[in-house]
């Protein structure tokens, strides 16, 4: 178990959570360094976590698994206020979660769920995972395909299709499967989900002014949801079959602003930090130059859209996993003003990032990966947090998170340590 000492900082006027963020991407002082805990999707908390946090804040309502993929829950006001979180995620439906469950939380729509750990939780009602004679649990598509597999004893589905690029599927085939609302392609929201988003957000504005994020890229990314599970295969096939490959990437451009347009309808100038995703786990230096020239064009275009739309008041975050140190002074041309870091394994050197880079970009969480923040080791971790705290929030422009949605076996003392470790 961790202590409860915290750090010590001037302090200013008491901010709101909107205008403390906006602050951070300006360089201005701030009563306080923000954090975000499920502001984005590498940012959350696993839905067994989450109840072992509520147990020991003596708080009894059930965790909603809000992402099968990611196994992370939906974030209430409880844990928000518990944290001190300044950010907002806007809900975006995702694959297996029906618009219904956004709308009403009732039995009607979710229904009692045990992880493979045993803990209770609520799942959407259309949530039915098959148990294989191994043990893991396996997902379909619309095509009966096996899409998705949570092996035994994980918290997690892990998607087992490859990206349309890698597969080679044509720009046609792709669209025609996104035409069937088939989300191991990609997945686009329904209609309806515009009209929810709106209503949202309208009452949402109404309380506490938070800082409100939305994960605002293609429908899967170009190159880890294009090139998912075989990313060299899918830079061969850029470098090979050009204008096949341009034709997809195009393709993909044109569904993301349709996107961004009913977006841009929807919320207006109220969402103030646009995410855009990117996994670059599985890229050689040698394919670097390929994804500099082919594939950041395409986000430089949508940056370039997203400002037309959104205004210069957005920020942009860049949130990724592998190792993207290589093309950061690329992305601060393209107009990205903040990055954050969800893979603990990729190498990346925050400290070097923030004293080359650190008047150009906010860096949102690092001082703790998830994976550090469940270890037993409680007094180490702590230390770690303080010296990578205190070197991040130098002269502003850092949010504080955990790099990493955190794990199910971390204990609720760490976690509500952790989140004390701020100014």
């Amino acid at each position: 178990m961790l202590n409860d000492q915290s750090f010590v900082y001037v302090k200013f006027e008491i901010m709101n959570s909107k205008d403390r963020i906006a602050a951070i991407f300006e360089r201005k002082k701030c009563d306080r360094i923000p954090t975000d805990l499920g502001g984005t999707r590498k940012t959350g908390i696993s839905v067994t976590a989450l109840y072992h946090l509520r147990q020991c804040l003596g708080v009894e309502l059930p965790a909603r698994l809000y992402d099968v993929f990611e196994g992370t829950a939906e974030t209430d006001e409880i844990l928000k206020e518990t944290t001190c979180c300044d950010v907002v995620h806007l809900p975006q439906p995702v694959p297996l979660l029906e618009i219904e469950c956004l709308r009403d939380q009732t039995k009607k729509f979710w229904k009692p769920y045990a992880m493979e750990d045993g803990t209770g939780v609520l799942m959407p009602k259309d949530f039915y995972p098959e148990r294989e004679l191994s043990g893991d649990m396996c997902l379909r598509d619309l095509h009966d395909r096996r899409f998705g597999m949570m092996r035994r004893g994980g918290w997690r589905f892990e998607r087992l299709v490859p990206g349309p690029g890698t597969l080679g599927m044509s720009a046609e085939e792709a669209v025609k499967e996104i035409a069937e609302q088939n989300f191991s392609v990609a997945f686009i929201p329904p209609e309806e989900y515009w009209e929810h988003l709106k209503f949202f957000l309208k009452r949402l504005s109404r309380g506490a002014k938070k800082s409100f994020t939305y994960h605002a890229g293609p429908p899967s990314p170009f190159l880890g949801g294009l090139g998912f599970l075989e990313p060299m295969k899918w830079i061969e096939f850029l470098v090979k079959k050009e204008p096949e490959s341009e034709k997809l990437l195009e393709k993909w451009f044109e569904l993301w602003m349709a996107q961004l347009e009913k977006l841009s309808e929807t919320v207006g100038d109220a969402v103030n930090v646009l995410i855009l995703d990117e996994d670059f786990r599985g890229i050689d230096p040698e394919a670097e130059e390929v994804v500099s020239s082919r594939i950041l064009p395409f986000y430089a275009r949508g940056i370039h859209e997203m400002r037309q739309r959104f205004g210069f008041s957005a920020s942009i975050l860049w949130q990724s996993e592998g190792n993207f140190q290589a093309f950061l002074p690329q992305l601060i041309e393209m107009g990205v003003n903040g990055i954050s870091v969800a893979d603990s394994h990729s190498g990346m050197d925050l400290r070097w990032i923030k004293k080359e880079f650190g008047k150009e970009l906010v860096l949102w969480g690092g001082a703790c990966s998830a994976a550090d923040l469940a270890k037993k080791e409680a007094e180490v971790i702590l230390e770690q947090v303080r010296e990578n705290f205190a070197i991040l929030s130098e002269n502003g422009g850092y949010v504080h998170a955990v790099a990493g949605s955190i794990r199910p076996e971390t204990c609720p003392e760490n976690i509500l340590t952790y989140f004390t470790q701020r100014g």
